[in-house]
C-alpha cells in the first residue's frame, strides 16, 4: 500500500489513509471508485503533534524490503484487520498480530472498565503480547494488561519477554486466563494472576523442582560401567556381585529350590518403600 492522505485532527484520534489498490461500484453513481485503506495512529484526539508524526513516518516510511526512506513514500505491508462493507471501508493494521480476533457469536454486551476495582477476578483473553507483558480482554470496554514483571514475581524467575511468557504460563494470543485486578487509575487497568492460578504454579513448580532432584542425584551416583548396579546407582565389588549372584540362582531360599510364589522379601520392601535393590 502507499500512503494517500493524512488526517492528524479526527474526532477519534489521527488516522491515514492508504492506496491498498481495492475498488469498489459507488452505489450513487454506479462508477467504479478506489477504496483507501484506514490506519489509525491515535484512539484519541489532540495528540501531541510530533507524537503523530512519529507514528506516521514510521508506519508510511517503512519499506516491504526493510528499509526507511524519509524522502519518498514506499510500498508498506499491511493487513486488513476490518471490513465495513456498508461504508465501503476497511481499515488496516501495521502487524499481523495486531489483527483482533473475530467477535463471538452471542457474545455478552461489555461492562464498564470502571467497574472493575481492586480484588475482583474475571476471565479473559489475551490479545496481544509485547515484551512488556500481555494484554487482556475481559469483556470490558477497555483490555488491561498483566505486566511481565508481576508475572516474573508470581513465578519467582527471570521471564524472557514474548518467548518467556508462551513457555512459562502460556500466555499466547487467543490463550484464557483468569485473573484478578490489581488496580484500576487513570484508566490503566492492570491485572495480576488469581490466587487459583498462583497456587497451581507453585505445585508445577514444586514437582519440577522435585524432578529436578532426583535426575541430578540419579546423575552424581550413576557410573557408566558394568559394575554399577542400575537399581542403586553405586558400585558392587566382587564378592558382593558373587553374592547376588548366587542368590539368584539359588531363588532365595537357600536350599536350590524354584519358588514360583511372591518373595515375601519384595513384599516388605514395597510395604515399607524400601525398594533398594
Amino acid at each position: 500500500s502507499k500512503l494517500s492522505k493524512e488526517l492528524r485532527d479526527g474526532k477519534t484520534g489521527a488516522k491515514i489513509f492508504f492506496e491498498c489498490g481495492v475498488g469498489r461500484i459507488d452505489p450513487k453513481t454506479k462508477r467504479w471508485m478506489y477504496v483507501n485503506g484506514m490506519v489509525r495512529i491515535t484512539q484519541k484526539p489532540k495528540q501531541k503533534a510530533t507524537m503523530i508524526t512519529k507514528r506516521i513516518q514510521r508506519i508510511s516510511t517503512f519499506s516491504s524490503k526493510g528499509k526507511k526512506d524519509l524522502d519518498k513514500p514506499l510500498l508498506v505491508p499491511l493487513f486488513v484487520s476490518r471490513v465495513y462493507p456498508e461504508k465501503g471501508m476497511l481499515e488496516l493494521v501495521p502487524k499481523r498480530e495486531d489483527i483482533p480476533p473475530p467477535p463471538e457469536k452471542n457474545a455478552p454486551k461489555r461492562i464498564s472498565a470502571g467497574s472493575l476495582t481492586a480484588g475482583m477476578e474475571v476471565t479473559g483473553r489475551v490479545t496481544k503480547v509485547v515484551p512488556f507483558g500481555a494484554f487482556i480482554d475481559v469483556n470490558a470496554n477497555r483490555g488491561g494488561l498483566l505486566h511481565i514483571q508481576t508475572i516474573a514475581d508470581t513465578l519467582g524467575t527471570y521471564v524472557d519477554g514474548v518467548a518467556g511468557m508462551k513457555a512459562l504460563c502460556g500466555l499466547e494470543v487467543g490463550a484464557q486466563v483468569n485473573v484478578s485486578v490489581l488496580s484500576n487509575e487513570r484508566k490503566r487497568l492492570a491485572f495480576d494472576f488469581t490466587k487459583d492460578v498462583k497456587d497451581a504454579m507453585e505445585e508445577e513448580r514444586e514437582e519440577e523442582a522435585r524432578l529436578d532432584a532426583e535426575e541430578e542425584a540419579r546423575l552424581a551416583f550413576g557410573v557408566e560401567d558394568d559394575a554399577v548396579d542400575t537399581n542403586t546407582g553405586y558400585e558392587i565389588g566382587e564378592d558382593e556381585a558373587a553374592a547376588w549372584a548366587e542368590f539368584g540362582a539359588i531363588g532365595g531360599d537357600g536350599d536350590g529350590s524354584e519358588d514360583d510364589e511372591p518373595d515375601e522379601m519384595d513384599d516388605i520392601e514395597q510395604t515399607l518403600g524400601l525398594n533398594f535393590y
